[in-house]
């Protein structure tokens, strides 16, 4: 993908899918640009309902010393990819 990408997104991306993950999403040629928004609310819908998944809401927590179920944070998602 070439120039600048903006993702505009509810904390229902970010408590779910590491940003390592969401820029993968966003550099894949065989996915089209408007459909990567898609992608990603798939994949983090997916991913809160998993029960061993170390979500970044998971490892925050953790790193503040919060006790925090190891799995996704269940949470609407709202995704704009430009």
């Amino acid at each position: 993908m070439r120039g600048a990408t903006i993702v505009l997104a509810t904390d229902g991306l970010w408590d779910n899918i590491h940003i390592e993950e969401i820029n993968e999403v966003l550099e894949l040629e065989e996915v089209e640009f408007r459909r990567k928004s898609g992608v990603l609310i798939e994949k983090a819908m997916a991913y809160c309902s998993l029960p061993e998944y170390s979500s970044p809401y998971h490892t925050k927590g953790i790193s503040k010393g919060l006790k925090v179920e190891r799995k996704g944070k269940l949470d609407d998602v709202t995704i704009i990819v430009a």
